[in-house]
């Protein structure tokens, strides 16, 4: 159940980056305290990749491209 977790977070890293490329005035504090949020998310879904589950390794590694690249 941890791997749907980690994807959801995965997933909302990947929607703030959106969101802050597409709100370039977006509020300093507000963006750092988002920027603050995906760290603390991105780490936590990282413990999961490399552990020896082919699946969660192959879905939850797409998911972290998408987080830091986007999808566009």
């Amino acid at each position: 159940m941890k791997s749907h977790w980690d994807g959801f977070h995965l997933n909302r890293i990947w929607c703030l980056n959106g969101l802050m490329m597409d709100l370039p005035n977006l509020d300093p504090s507000l963006k750092a305290a988002w920027v603050s949020q995906m760290n603390a998310m991105w780490d936590y879904a990282q413990e999961s990749i490399g552990k020896g589950n082919y699946d969660v390794d192959h879905w939850l590694s797409s998911f972290s491209v998408f987080a830091l690249h986007g999808y566009r």
